[in-house]
């Protein structure tokens, strides 16, 4: 049984090196219109069902509001402690609420809560008047964020999801690159959308991701629901240094959202492990001419993230290819090379390699005698390829 279960891994990760997919579907299918599984650190897909098809995205608009708003906190142009004024237009939404009134001056940060944590369709649209003046430029700000971040299958034309036309979609595809991109870009997001309940105007609301209680390491990220699409749920959860994305379309109810998701879940950290080039990388003492040092440690450019299989790490294949001679002075971060990354021979992923500090020139005999000694190491080298 375990030599059937490695050959079974083997033979899933060959698909997911050659085609960064894992066709799971033959395991399992998910009981909703889509979904997808994605490693947050590589950006690779582990399972997808109809990944690409249009449904609407309900409350999973409020993703693309939370990404703007956090994106104008990190620009400076707004502050977590700048009060925005509730406009009538943002009192009458029907759907859930943060309970905001007509009139009332809000903090940024609790705006920030009262999408994050209890969906709120009112903060969504005095975050939206806040930021843009109005609701109509701030969907624009919207649908060119989602260009730019390469969401081609994705369209708003609200600020909350409550839009049930077809001019209105996105993709399970879509949001888990939306999502991953949000992460990467407002980590201190994932405060927010952690935070189990949240109480404003004496009334307390609990977070509508119940993953949050039930799943270890969830810590985000959003729900939502139409009738005309059904349950939706895109959920984030961290395990041994690991995070993984996972979408669910077009659920029959919210139990059914939540168990699916956590079948994603379970699979890609029952069966996959990230690690970085650093954990494997055994430290590399290169010559260094004419330098206030004679030789320096090599390191990766960056600390890049791989996919393996559980338990695969030392499999994994280091190639070096280090320029020499290495003749300073050097700047780390240089490129003085590469490193290639290899797991059953197939490619994991490669990074350029650098000095581990900068290499002043050294002093004036050791320039000189390094420079003789280079004049000579190029005599032999020519005559031996001769």
């Amino acid at each position: 049984m375990k030599r059937f279960y490695w050959l079974t891994i083997v033979a899933l990760f060959s698909v997911l090196i050659g085609s960064s997919m894992v066709q799971a579907q033959s395991l399992f299918t998910v009981q909703a219109k889509s979904a997808i599984l994605m490693d947050f650190d590589t950006g690779r897909i582990l399972f997808e069902q109809d990944p690409e098809v249009k449904l609407l995205p309900a409350s999973l608009v409020k993703i693309m509001n939370l990404y703007l708003a956090f994106d104008a906190l990190k620009q400076g142009t707004i502050t977590l402690d700048d009060k925005f004024t509730v406009s009538i237009k943002a009192w009458q939404p029907v759907g859930s609420k943060m309970f905001i009134k007509e009139g009332d001056q809000v903090p940024v940060d609790d705006l920030l809560k009262g999408i994050a944590i209890v969906s709120g369709n009112d903060a969504c649209i005095t975050m939206a008047e806040g930021i843009a003046g109005v609701t109509e430029v701030f969907v624009q700000m919207m649908n060119d964020k989602a260009k730019d971040l390469g969401l081609v299958n994705t369209h708003f034309t609200d600020v909350h999801g409550l839009d049930d036309s077809s001019e209105q979609y996105t993709t399970a595809l879509d949001i888990a690159s939306l999502a991953r991109s949000y992460i990467l870009n407002h980590p201190n997001a994932l405060e927010y959308h952690s935070t189990k309940e949240f109480t404003y105007n004496n009334i307390t609301q609990r977070n509508r991701n119940g993953l949050l209680w039930t799943y270890s390491g969830v810590d985000g990220l959003k729900t939502g629901h139409l009738s005309k699409v059904g349950y939706n749920l895109v959920a984030t959860a961290k395990q041994n240094n690991m995070r993984l994305i996972a979408v669910v379309l077009g659920a029959d109810s919210e139990t059914i959202r939540e168990n699916e998701v956590r079948k994603l879940l379970n699979y890609g950290f029952r069966n996959f492990e990230t690690i970085k080039a650093n954990d494997i990388v055994a430290p590399i003492s290169t010559d260094v001419y004419k330098g206030k040092v004679k030789n320096i440690e090599v390191v990766p450019v960056e600390n890049i993230a791989m996919l393996i299989p559980v338990g695969a790490k030392d499999q994994v294949r280091v190639v070096k290819n280090i320029k020499k001679p290495l003749v300073a002075p050097l700047k780390k971060g240089q490129a003085i090379g590469e490193f290639k990354f290899f797991w059953q021979d197939e490619l994991l992923a490669s990074t350029k390699a650098t000095v581990a500090e900068d290499v002043p020139k050294g002093g004036f005999f050791r320039v000189l005698w390094d420079s003789i000694r280079l004049f000579f190491a190029k005599i032999f080298s020519s005559k031996s390829n001769a």
